[in-house]
């Protein structure tokens, strides 16, 4: 997905000067938009987005005594065992279902620690936990957690791979055994029999047999020797290898996962053998639509809430100057409650056939179907 560009919408072209020129250098330089000091803004954007996609959500928490953002891993997020009404590191108020702040683990996890269940979900206590309120007293929010809302009561979000994890487990299966399939046709197998016992690798297994004596067992693959007892012998099994339907199976699978998460199987795997150009670009134009819909919602949890953020301590400069030759300014706009107004812009995808995109565009203009303004938006 394309970056996008916050617009700010004062209605003042001095104050939109102002905001793009405090802005530009802003958010290309880690030091100042970055808490850790090693992302550009467009880094960011790209990696909550990313982030929020494969994990569900990512939070982000807003400094405002620097003026910058940091991005937490989601897995940080966690419950502590000695707080009620945390949902998965949320804590919300049971009445209404707002939230009230966010738990993170710290860093470093302290030693020892207790565990419950699973050996990999540590249950800690409250002192092993970062609180960050949902919102300063101000009302300004000091954590966003960005994701796609799946349902209304949900406090965290869904990976956008939770409809194909089944598929996606079956496929890790199929590929698995598919590798063993040709592993073994690869082989020639030979066995040896012999009064004695004569080691000539590592053996996997050694079982006791029915009548005391010891079995052993390695693993068949190229330069594999099976060893049979005095008197044994083997008889083949025919490998089959692959079925010529097997690549046909594996693209249903992937289809089916690209239909989980709204992108058409060309533009998931780069695969376009299957289409032509014409249907290639029908499938351009159905992924455009799920880019439209993260654009929608997007922007509103992210783009504007960080430019807010950053307005409001620029314009309370202006303020304090007390007769700055952006103070009167400032004060129109606020009493127009456009001070604070921004909306983000995406970036156009490239044409696909440009001389026909062109020609289209140009008609729609001459027959008032859009503004040129618009189009050039």
């Amino acid at each position: 997905v394309l970056p996008l560009a916050v617009d700010p919408q004062p209605e003042d072209a001095a104050l939109d000067e102002e905001v793009r020129w405090r802005g530009e250098p802003w958010a290309s330089e880690p030091q100042t938009c970055d808490v850790a000091q090693r992302l550009t803004w467009e880094q960011i954007e790209r990696l909550v987005l990313r982030t929020a996609w494969m994990a569900g959500d990512c939070p982000v928490v807003l400094n405002y005594d620097l003026h910058a953002l940091q991005v937490i891993e989601p897995e940080r997020l966690a419950s502590p065992d000695t707080v009620t009404n945390v949902i998965h590191g949320v804590e919300v108020d049971l009445a209404t279902d707002r939230r009230i702040r966010y738990w993170f683990l710290r860093q470093a996890l302290p030693r020892p620690y207790r565990r419950i269940g699973a050996p990999t979900i540590p249950v800690l206590s409250e002192e092993s936990y970062l609180a960050v309120d949902a919102q300063d007293k101000r009302g300004r929010p000091n954590v966003i957690l960005v994701h796609d809302p799946k349902r209304v009561s949900e406090t965290r979000g869904v990976t956008v791979w939770h409809g194909a994890l089944d598929v996606l487990g079956m496929i890790d299966d199929t590929l698995f055994a598919e590798l063993q399939k040709q592993q073994t046709a690869s082989c020639l197998p030979v066995f040896i029999t012999s009064d004695r016992d004569v080691r000539l690798g590592n053996r996997v297994d050694a079982t006791e047999g029915t009548d005391g004596e010891t079995d052993s067992e390695e693993e068949l693959k190229p330069g594999t020797v099976a060893r049979l007892r005095k008197g044994e012998s083997i008889q083949g099994i025919a490998n089959a290898g692959s079925k010529p339907d097997f690549e046909t199976l594996l693209r249903y699978q992937l289809r089916f996962i690209a239909l989980q998460i709204g992108l058409p199987y060309s533009i998931l795997m780069y695969d376009t053998h299957d289409t032509t150009f014409h249907g290639y670009r029908g499938e351009f134009e159905q992924a455009k639509l799920t880019i439209k819909r993260i654009w929608r919602w997007y922007p509103s949890q992210l783009h504007r809430r960080v430019w807010q953020h950053l307005l409001v301590p620029w314009w309370a400069e202006e303020i304090e100057r007390q007769g700055g030759r952006l103070a009167r300014a400032v004060a129109k706009a606020r009493t127009r409650g456009t001070l604070l107004r921004c909306r983000a812009q995406g970036e156009a995808p490239p044409y696909v056939e440009p001389l026909k995109d062109a020609q289209a565009d140009d008609l729609k203009v001459s027959k008032g179907h859009t503004s040129r303004r618009r189009l050039a938006a």
